[in-house]
């Protein structure tokens, strides 16, 4: 097995994967390195479902990747035969006159992207499961929907490896250096020597950054999801995403008739590493999740069947972090999807490929670059 390549991935999840897939495509010698298999739940790219939408006003550019990404998961599907995308709708709850729903309206306008405004009433009777309060107004997003992230990244290391990609699975990163104008990499079984690097290790690149003056936070976050009581008044359920009394929380359609997969997207435990992560559920992971659930589809949900944990690695702006190592050109940092970064993973992926190809960050992608670091405006909640 060779041990020398073109390109180098460290970290095989949403954006390492997508990233092994494009440049493998293009015929480079090219190698993935990652601790767990793919599709493992010891990160941030699990979970059964992950939101897709449009809607975005955390920063006016992101709405282009996102049109990019819907395309290239449609190419994916293509590619792969299978169904990865699943538009069901998605649904917006919050009080009228929030910034929240203020900053959709504006964002659907100025993109011009369709969707329905709908009062409490019209909703509550389209969605029965919904109890929602008459102070709040409500926007349909058709185009809204969900992914199957595990089935994701297992596809495109599929094609990638197809492609002639290597994959080191079950190998620990432990150091990089530059080498010549290259780098030498030591993981805990071997080491390697690539032209370029890209480091897309989710929550483990934080002291990357830190080295380069970028503080990050790692946060654990539980998902949960709860007995459905009534399974038949959730059967046309769509996403949603309801931001109530300063707490953001989200919601998918039942999978199995007997579930439903929600979590709180605020809150959450800060860890100094991500080693620190305790994947045990505790009964204060859902303080605030099960009440809300009670009162948002009174009588309809039941116990926590079951939860896991991931992991968010936020940045004080909550804009995604791709750059150039001002020091070594030849390594490529990519990471801080401050938990809003699935969707658009495949179109990240694409631009990394073609940065570290091309050594400069296409004009589409500047926003998110370590030299032109600018907050966005107040986000909604992100999944």
């Amino acid at each position: 097995m060779s041990t020398s390549f073109d390109v180098i991935i460290a970290g095989i999840g949403a954006m390492g994967s997508a990233t092994l897939r494009h440049l493998s495509a293009q015929g480079l010698r090219v190698a993935g390195i990652d601790p767990f298999p793919p599709g493992h739940d010891q990160g941030s790219s699990h979970g059964d479902t992950r939101i897709i939408r449009k809607a975005y006003f955390l920063h006016p550019d992101y709405v282009p990747l996102l049109h990019r990404s819907y395309h290239l998961w449609r190419k994916l599907e293509t590619e792969i035969q299978q169904s990865l995308l699943h538009l069901t709708g998605l649904l917006c709850i919050g009080e009228e006159g929030s910034s929240f729903m203020t900053g959709l309206q504006r964002c659907f306008d100025v993109n011009q992207l369709p969707h329905e405004r709908l009062t409490a009433a019209e909703t509550r009777a389209r969605y029965p499961a919904f109890n929602i309060p008459d102070n709040h107004l409500v926007y349909f997003d058709p185009e809204g929907g969900y992914l199957r992230p595990e089935a994701c990244i297992r596809a495109q290391t599929q094609l990638a490896t197809q492609h002639g990609a290597t994959l080191f699975t079950g190998e620990r990163l432990l150091t990089w250096e530059p080498d010549g104008t290259g780098v030498r990499l030591t993981t805990n079984q071997r080491v390697l020597t690539a032209q370029k690097l890209i480091l897309t290790t989710g929550a483990w690149v934080t002291p990357e950054f830190a080295k380069l003056g970028i503080p990050l936070k790692v946060r654990r976050k539980v998902l949960f999801w709860h007995q459905l009581n009534d399974p038949a008044t959730f059967t046309n359920t769509p996403v949603w995403i309801w931001k109530s009394q300063g707490s953001d929380f989200y919601g998918f359609p039942t999978l199995d008739n007997t579930t439903m997969k929600s979590a709180e997207d605020s809150g959450g435990t800060y860890l100094d590493q991500p080693e620190d992560r305790d994947f045990n559920i505790h009964p204060d992971d859902d303080a605030n999740l099960t009440p809300f659930l009670a009162r948002a589809f009174p009588n309809k949900i039941g116990p926590v069947q079951h939860g896991k944990t991931c992991l968010y690695t936020d940045a004080a702006d909550k804009n995604f972090l791709i750059g150039f190592h001002p020091e070594h050109p030849q390594v490529l940092l990519a990471s801080c999807c401050s938990g809003h970064g699935f969707k658009l993973s495949i179109a990240i992926g694409e631009i990394l490929g073609n940065a570290i190809t091309t050594d400069q960050i296409a004009p589409e992608a500047a926003f998110l670059s370590l030299s032109s670091k600018e907050g966005g405006h107040s986000c909604p909640p992100q999944s």
